[in-house]
């Protein structure tokens, strides 16, 4: 089967295997010369692993899953897939484009970030918070008010030499766990179940933006508590802004990442505005919160 090609974040990919979630970003005319390599193996493995093993270096990363396979990512210039007996690569899709690219995007010293992101009036704001935090609900609940969705859960960010920051669009999908779903109006059965996680479900956006990157203005790290918006900057905001942003913090630190991402994250905070934005867990609360922060939006960046 012929390679497929995408041009995706700013790089040129060449992939044995379809990636669905990376349709709109296939290039099917004109001259391309692949960044990076996607491959699937000529045989398929057997392992006898019955438990996740996951290997880490500054330019290799191999992970294992359990009755599926191996994905290994190397130099920043290539996935390789090699299905378990039984399996097919495809399943190993949640893998690939997540943890595996993830590596090798921080391989390339690429700058990514654990966000959803909304455009408003042509410009970007992210949204950004701990494991459950609820940042991809609050931008399925904006782009269900009609902001275009411009990335979610893996973003990749970019800071110019003249001081502006950008980021690049994602699939236009969201994952949300069963509770937001519902909140939403939605049934769990009309959407595709996510393979990592029980109870997580991927929806599509109703808006999603095109396909070139958008100036990012401002960043929200999203908490529970009583309903408050308030700037952060310094080594408050700094310290404040790593947990919650922070793509797979191990897998940054495994790789000897850490200086390189933090000096990343200080210019972008030099670059962007920091709120800390807090609002009730309470599900009967939470269009107070959303109406809260959509004032925000417009009457600070209109």
């Amino acid at each position: 089967m012929k390679p497929k090609r995408y041009h995706y974040w700013g790089l040129r990919v060449e992939s044995d295997l379809d990636l669905p979630d990376w349709g709109k970003f296939e290039q099917t005319e004109g001259a391309f010369e692949a960044d990076v390599r996607i491959r699937i193996a000529a045989e398929a493995g057997e392992f006898l692993s019955q438990t996740p093993q996951t290997l880490v270096t500054p330019m290799a990363y191999r992970t294992s899953v359990p009755g599926l396979g191996v994905v290994s990512a190397h130099g920043g210039i290539e996935i390789r897939i090699t299905a378990e007996h039984g399996s097919t690569p495809a399943r190993l899709l949640p893998w690939i484009t997540g943890s595996a690219w993830a590596a090798l995007c921080y391989q390339r010293g690429l700058f990514i970030l654990h966000a959803s992101a909304v455009v408003v009036n042509g410009k970007a704001f992210a949204f950004c918070a701990r494991a459950r935090g609820g940042k991809s609900t609050l931008a399925a609940n904006l782009n269900a008010r009609g902001f275009p969705l411009i990335s979610d859960d893996l973003c990749r960010l970019e800071v110019s030499q003249n001081r502006e920051a950008y980021i690049y669009p994602s699939p236009p999908r969201m994952r949300l766990w069963v509770d937001a779903v519902t909140a939403l109006g939605w049934t769990a059965e009309s959407l595709q179940p996510d393979q990592t996680r029980a109870g997580k479900y991927h929806a599509s956006a109703d808006f999603h933006i095109g396909l070139a990157r958008i100036p990012l203005r401002a960043i929200y790290m999203l908490d529970w508590g009583e309903l408050r918006i308030a700037r952060r900057s310094g080594i408050r905001g700094l310290s404040q802004f790593l947990p919650a942003a922070t793509y797979r913090p191990k897998l940054v630190e495994r790789m000897g990442k850490s200086s390189e991402h933090v000096a990343k994250s200080v210019s972008l905070l030099q670059t962007v505005s920091l709120w800390e934005f807090r609002r009730p867990r309470a599900l009967e609360l939470f269009d107070e919160g959303l109406d809260a922060v959509v004032a925000h939006l417009s009457e600070s960046y209109d």
